[in-house]
C-alpha cells in the first residue's frame, strides 16, 4: 500500500513485521529486488543524521482536548495525552503519547521530530507513540499518521514522514519515477527493495544525509543517481539545509521566535557569561536569567536584572519556547496556543503580530468579553478552522 510502511533500523523484524515486508515484496517486481544496495547493513548502520543536523526546529506545545489525530489503537487502555506541537516553521500538528508505558516521552519525541526537515515534517498531521505491551518494534505510517512502535531514531522520524510527503503527492507512482528507478542499478539498503514507496522514503533519508555530509557527490551514489535527481526535485537541496543553516519565513507561515515579537531584554546585572548557566539563578529568577550577548540578563518580558538584589519578575504569564522562558503580558503572544483560554471557541484566535486577534473571516476581538465566533459557515482543514 502506497502510504503505508514499516522500517526497522536493525532489519530485526517481528513476525507480524515479516509478513507484511514478504508481501511488499512480493508485489514489487524484479524492478526493485535485482537492484544492488549501497548501504547492506541498513541506513541507521551506515550513518546518524543527528550528527549533521546543527539547527532543528523550534517548538512550543500544549495539550490538546482533540485526539483526532491520534490511533489510540496503540495505547493500552486506549489512552494518550495529544500534545499539540507548533514549530518557528510555522507547522504544527499532534505528538500523542500514550498514558501506559510509551516507548518514548514527548520531549524525545519531539526533538527527533524537530530534526525532520520542513518541507518532509509538515505533511504529517500526528505521531502516535505506542505503549510498550503494544509495540511490536518498527513504526508505520497512513493517512498522514505516524504510529511510533519503537524508541525511534532520526532517520526513522525521517523515512516514515516521507511517505507522507509522497502520500499526499503520489510521487513513487509516477511513471517519470519508475523510469529513474529503471535506469539506475542500485537502491539505497535492502529495505527500499520492498515497493517503490519504500525507496522513495530511503531515497528521502539518503539524500538528507547525502546534503548534510557534503557528500552529493560521492562516487558511492552514482549507481542511484536518477532517483536522486528525482526526489530533489520535491525536496531541494535547499529545503534540506535549512536543517544546519536554521529555517526561514515561508508561504506557509511565520516564523515564531522570541526575538521577533516580544519586548526587548532587561538590564544587566553586571555578570559576564558565555552560557545560561554561568548567570545567577535566585529564587524568582530561577531560569529567567539568562546570558544575553555576553551578559546576564532577564529574559524577554521579565523585569528586573537577575541579580539577588533585583530578582528577574514576570507581571504576565511564563511561556517556553524550546526550553527558553518568556514573559507575556495580557493579550501579548507568540505563538497561536497562548491565545487559548479552553473555551470551545478558543482556537478560532490566532497570534498575528505579537497579539491575540480573530483568525481571519471570525468576529470579534478575542478577548474573555468578546469570543471569536463564525457567523457564516465554518469549516476545518488540517485542523485549522476557516470561516465563510
Amino acid at each position: 500500500v502506497k502510504n503505508t510502511s514499516i522500517i526497522n533500523t536493525n532489519q530485526k523484524m517481528k513476525t507480524m513485521k515479516k509478513m507484511m515486508m514478504l508481501g511488499m515484496v512480493a508485489t514489487a517486481g524484479a524492478q526493485l529486488s535485482s537492484k544492488s544496495v549501497v548501504f547492506p547493513n541498513g541506513l541507521s548502520e551506515g550513518f546518524s543524521l543527528d550528527s549533521y543536523v546543527t539547527t532543528p526546529a523550534g517548538y512550543t506545545f500544549f495539550v490538546n482536548g482533540d485526539q483526532s489525530n491520534c490511533d489510540l489503537s496503540v495505547c493500552e487502555g486506549s489512552s494518550a495525552t495529544a500534545y499539540r506541537t507548533t514549530y518557528n516553521d510555522g507547522t504544527f500538528n499532534d505528538l500523542c503519547i500514550c498514558n501506559v508505558q510509551p516507548v518514548m516521552s514527548f520531549d524525545v519525541t519531539a526533538q527527533r521530530f524537530a530534526k525532520v526537515a520542513y518541507k518532509v515534517r509538515s505533511n504529517v498531521i500526528g505521531v502516535t507513540v505506542a505503549s510498550q505491551s503494544l509495540a511490536s518494534g518498527g513504526a508505520y505510517s497512513s493517512g498522514d499518521i505516524i504510529r511510533m512502535l519503537q524508541d525511534a531514531n532520526t532517520e526513522v522520524f525521517t523515512h516514515e514522514a516521507a511517505h507522507s510527503l509522497d502520500g499526499r503527492n503520489g510521487y513513487s507512482g509516477t511513471s517519470a519515477f519508475a523510469a529513474a528507478l529503471n535506469a539506475d542499478t542500485c537502491v539505497p539498503d535492502d529495505y527500499a527493495r520492498s515497493s517503490n514507496a519504500e525507496d522513495f522514503a530511503q531515497l528521502v533519508v539518503t539524500w538528507t544525509y547525502m546534503v548534510l555530509s557534503g557528500t552529493i557527490n560521492d562516487t558511492r551514489f552514482n549507481c542511484m543517481r536518477n532517483q536522486i535527481d528525482f526526489v530533489k526535485q520535491y525536496y531541494t537541496e535547499a529545503d534540506v539545509r535549512t536543517l544546519a543553516q536554521g529555517t526561514t519565513a515561508s508561504s506557509n507561515g511565520p516564523i515564531l521566535s522570541s526575538a521577533s515579537n516580544g519586548p526587548a531584554p532587561s538590564t544587566s546585572n553586571g555578570a559576564t557569561c558565555t552560557q545560561d548557566y554561568e548567570c545567577g539563578a535566585f529564587g524568582e529568577s530561577f531560569g529567567y536569567s539568562r546570558c544575553i550577548s555576553g551578559q546576564c540578563r532577564c529574559g524577554s518580558g521579565f523585569s528586573g536584572s537577575g541579580s539577588s538584589t533585583d530578582l528577574c519578575r514576570c507581571a504576565g504569564t511564563v511561556s517556553y519556547a524550546s526550553g527558553t522562558p518568556v514573559c507575556l503580558t495580557a493579550g501579548t503572544c507568540e505563538e497561536n496556543w497562548q491565545c487559548y483560554d479552553g473555551a470551545t471557541n478558543s482556537q478560532f484566535v490566532q497570534c498575528s503580530s505579537g497579539i491575540c486577534t480573530c483568525r481571519s473571516g471570525f468576529q470579534g476581538s478575542g478577548r474573555s468579553d468578546d469570543k471569536c465566533r463564525c457567523e457564516g459557515t465554518q469549516s476545518w482543514l488540517n485542523g485549522v478552522p476557516y470561516c465563510s
